[in-house]
């Protein structure tokens, strides 16, 4: 998908592309203290932002990935933001502003953007395989992934064989890492 959305008339890959990073970059912004408007500033921002270079990102996995030039853009548009806020009300009395400076510095954040960012995809991509898979099979494998559980717990309350919890919880598991590869192919390396 990142490299389809080079194409600006590609409106499926758009539409996944905004779908996937528009609400992370939405969460982002509230996770460093922003109101809910500015949040959503900074997600319309970095995703023209993104829209505007992607045709010069030349993506090498040895290199960075994607979700790290995306930071560099979420980081600097968010810093441009504090610095508006700051010459709108050069009082210091802006809230948003005060919030922002009570915010540790984005480089103590740098590990929650990967962490964010892999719980975003897992959620996002579980969402799009759930209609796929039966109920018990989506219950056991929820019950164990999601809620670590213990399979034989999980055999108890289901009425399945533990053998049975494992299987759903693998087939389940590769539905979402082969989603995943669909938007990101370093999924599985970290």
């Amino acid at each position: 998908m990142i490299f389809r959305i080079r194409d600006a008339q590609d409106s499926v890959a758009w539409s996944e592309f905004v779908e996937i990073y528009g609400p992370f970059i939405y969460r982002y912004g509230l996770n460093r203290g922003l109101l809910d408007a500015d949040a959503a500033d900074l997600s319309q921002s970095v995703l023209i932002e993104v829209a505007r270079c992607i045709d010069r990102f030349d993506y090498d996995h040895k290199l960075g990935r994607f979700r790290n030039w995306l930071v560099v853009i979420a980081r600097s548009k968010l810093s441009n933001l504090k610095k508006k806020d700051a010459k709108l009300d050069v009082s210091g009395g802006s809230q948003a502003l005060r919030i922002l400076s009570e915010r540790p510095a984005d480089s103590e954040l740098a590990d929650n953007w990967q962490q964010e960012y892999r719980e975003h995809l897992f959620h996002w991509a579980a969402e799009h395989v759930r209609n796929e898979i039966e109920d018990a099979t989506w219950k056991a494998f929820w019950l164990t992934a999601a809620e670590n559980r213990s399979p034989a717990d999980v055999s108890k309350e289901l009425g399945l064989k533990v053998g049975t919890v494992y299987v759903a919880k693998s087939r389940v598991l590769v539905r979402i890492r082969a989603k995943l590869s669909e938007v990101d192919d370093t999924i599985g390396e970290d």
